[in-house]
């Protein structure tokens, strides 16, 4: 087995979170949580045993972590996008809070 076979469930992960990012980075946050959902079926395939077995007997651990770090990063960056784009939406919430308290002052 090759090592791109290997750790092919670790770089679909990968490709993935990649697509997510791209997601994020265009505010298109419905596609994101259903690209998210698939994502997430993936993660039993990295736990695995046998997957960590077979990643140790070809001596791929340190191209593991690397990877591993590789999607941290994405997902770090993600979770940037999601929290800026929360800020965003709250400051919005109260902009249109106090206008809506404004227009309600003024009616008779």
């Amino acid at each position: 087995m090759s090592d791109t076979d290997t750790l092919k469930p670790l770089r679909q992960f990968h490709a993935f979170t990649e697509a997510l990012l791209e997601l994020a980075r265009a505010n298109e946050w419905q596609a994101f949580e259903a690209k998210a959902a698939e994502r997430e079926r993936l993660i039993e395939a990295i736990n695995d045993n046998q997957f960590l077995i077979r990643v140790a007997e070809a001596g791929l651990a340190d191209s593991m972590r690397e990877e591993i770090a590789d999607i941290q990063t994405l997902n770090d960056e993600i979770t940037h996008l999601a929290e800026a784009t929360k800020a965003d939406i709250a400051a919005q919430l109260k902009q249109q809070n106090h206008q809506d308290k404004a227009i309600k002052a003024y009616k008779p």
